[in-house]
């Protein structure tokens, strides 16, 4: 034991050396052996006058030209005076053709730290606002070390280490434990590699609003930073922030401006239910304790994405200790790539997803003991309200409960007082979403094509046949890519646009199934449990058929728009269920469970910490 110790402590080392080699000798290769011009000669201005040390331009065709004496250049970086985000090129001369690119710069900075990395003589700064204030400008050419992503690398070393080293020790932890570390490390690595602010998953700035203020106020505190992150979409182009010193710099002006404004008052309107918001507590949570200790906006900003990620690993773990089996398959269900980042971004998916399958696991248990299990019962309800408090399609989920054999419970009598009490529990729900349906209220979500909710329910009216054919025939064009397609897989939206694993994800969807099948199975799962877990999946898949139908599609529309796979990420642990093999005996000791999300999630995280941060 001492000697692996040895040799883990010296892989630590190397891991650490290695990290910062790649860091400094690949990341920086660009610019080894170059170097910089603090001052580089100014060869030819256009509309500018010289104005207590800066270059303010008087026209909308202005511009500097300066000479290059390196004649390479990586970045061009300087200051600036202006009070609204504007636009300028960088141009110069490259094989006897001009070279234009486009930039971006915000007033929130000041600075501006632009990408070029070619080689060329001279270069010209053109700007089309008037009173843009130039100064100290500047050729970048130095090695910047980001140390987050030297962090990422060496602790994703680290882990392959351990696991060389000590491989035939792994099947010695328990499941649940070594999920809960794995989670938690992952995901902080997540949020780390991922940018400061929003915009960088599906609706996340309008959870983060809810976040900041997740019950019925009307007035609040609302710092002038939370209003830029949230309503500030400019972050998320390309050509605003792309390096990563600007994108520091641009940081710590957030930091400095909350500061100053977080006890302003804004009139702030909340629209959602009080239960509806619930889900945000633990955003809200991460964020105001913070917030209160006066910690900077980012760190804040990272809390209370930290708070979620716990959530998620806390529910997710509870899942994997009371499977009775199946806990490498909901291990590799919790470990998803798109899980976890949607564990540490601004979204309630993930504690949905983790809720549903707590509830999954729940179920199979209640079902398979002789005597009703209190404990799994609570559990299960709390599990399922949890995810459908913010999306009543869900509760639904309650239903199982009706099949739970009238022999579990003491008597008859406790039986049906029971189910009765569970199908008043699911109506109650339910109709959060049916009422305003019924009642005219409900309005179709501004994002959908010119749909309309009343016009919908008419023509579902006057054309039964039509619609219920629309479901069939895009149920069956579109299940297979909805439910096991990559987007519920190693899809990362918004920050990974190439789809560099989109042909990969097999990998990981193969050994799902095989630990799906190959699970050490001590109860039995009947043909009646799979149908009913299979009728809820099919079940919810049609809810939110007809839900999209109405609220995001156009009127007499042949298809349904606003399907998103993740919506089915929840009954996933329900369906992997359906392949378990109720005679099997023996469980395979391999730990390619560990192995698949790992090598995933360090590919993944790796690529994020290259080209996102």
């Amino acid at each position: 034991m001492k000697k692996k110790i040895t040799y883990l402590l010296i892989f630590i080392i190397l891991s650490f050396l290695s990290s910062l080699f790649i860091e400094i000798v690949i990341v920086n290769n660009e610019v080894l052996f170059q170097q910089s011009e603090k001052k580089p000669e100014i060869i030819e201005t256009s509309g500018m006058i010289n104005e207590n040390g800066y270059y303010v331009t008087t026209t909308e065709n202005s511009y500097i030209r300066i000479r290059i004496k390196k004649k390479y250049i990586n970045k061009i970086k300087f200051n600036y005076r202006y009070n609204e985000n504007f636009n300028w090129i960088c141009s110069y001369i490259k094989n006897n053709k001009e070279v234009k690119i486009n930039k971006s710069s915000s007033y929130i900075t000041g600075t501006a730290v632009k990408k070029v990395n070619d080689k060329t003589e001279d270069l010209k700064l053109s700007f089309n606002n008037k009173n843009i204030k130039i100064r100290n400008i500047e050729i970048d050419n130095h090695i910047y070390i980001y140390w987050n992503r030297v962090l990422t690398l060496f602790l994703v070393l680290c882990i392959v280490s351990f696991l060389i080293i000590f491989n035939k020790k792994i099947n010695s932890f328990k499941t649940q434990n070594l999920f809960l570390f794995l989670s938690i490390l992952f995901g902080i690595l997540f949020v780390l590699v991922t940018p400061k602010h929003v915009y960088t998953s599906f609706d996340d700035q309008i959870h983060f609003s809810h976040s900041l203020n997740p019950f019925k106020r009307e007035v609040m505190k609302y710092s002038y930073t939370e209003e830029i992150v949230e309503h500030g979409a400019f972050i998320n182009k390309t050509t605003f922030f792309e390096t990563k010193e600007e994108k520091n710099i641009f940081y710590r002006a957030l930091n400095k401006i909350h500061k100053k404004t977080k006890n302003r008052y804004v009139q702030v309107v909340n629209d959602r239910s009080f239960y509806g918001n619930l889900v945000y507590l633990p955003f809200f949570l991460g964020y105001k304790i913070s917030n209160m200790i006066n910690l900077n906006f980012t760190t804040c900003f990272m809390m209370g994405k930290i708070f979620n990620l716990i959530l998620y690993s806390f529910i997710f773990y509870l899942a994997i200790k009371y499977a009775k089996y199946g806990k490498k398959m909901v291990f590799m269900v919790a470990m998803i790539p798109e899980c976890l980042f949607f564990a540490t971004q601004y979204s309630y998916d993930s504690t949905i997803i983790a809720g549903l399958s707590l509830a999954t696991v729940c179920f199979i248990n209640i079902m398979s003991e002789e005597k009703i299990n209190k404990k799994y019962v609570m559990i299960f309800i709390i599990s399922t309200l949890w995810a459908s408090l913010p999306k009543a399609l869900y509760c639904p989920f309650l239903l199982l409960l009706l099949f739970i054999p009238n022999n579990k419970f003491n008597d008859k009598r406790q039986a049906i007082i029971f189910k009765l009490l569970i199908i008043f529990l699911t109506i109650l729900i339910l109709s959060t979403f049916v009422l305003p349906v019924a009642s005219g209220q409900m309005t179709a979500d501004e994002r959908g094509d010119n749909a309309s909710v009343s016009g919908q329910i008419d023509y579902i009216i006057n054309n039964p046949i039509s619609f219920i054919k629309t479901i069939i025939i895009f149920t069956f064009k579109n299940a297979w890519d909805k439910m096991l397609g990559y987007k519920n897989f190693v899809h990362i939206p918004y920050l990974v646009t190439t789809n560099i694993f989109k042909y990969t994800y097999y990998f990981y969807l193969i050994p799902l199934i095989y630990y799906s099948l190959a699970s050490n199975i001590s109860i039995k799962i009947d043909k009646k449990i799979k149908s009913l877990l299979l009728l809820e999946i099919i079940g919810i898949w049609l809810l939110f058929c007809v839900a999209l139908y109405l609220k995001f599609t156009k009127v007499g529309l042949n298809t349904i728009s606003g399907i998103v796979p993740r919506y089915m990420l929840p009954t996933f642990v329900a369906f992997f269920y359906l392949f378990m093999k109720p005679d099997r005996k023996k469980e395979t000791n391999n730990y390619l469970y560990i192995i698949i999300p790992i090598t995933y999630l360090s590919l993944i995280l790796l690529y994020l910490s290259i080209k996102v941060i």
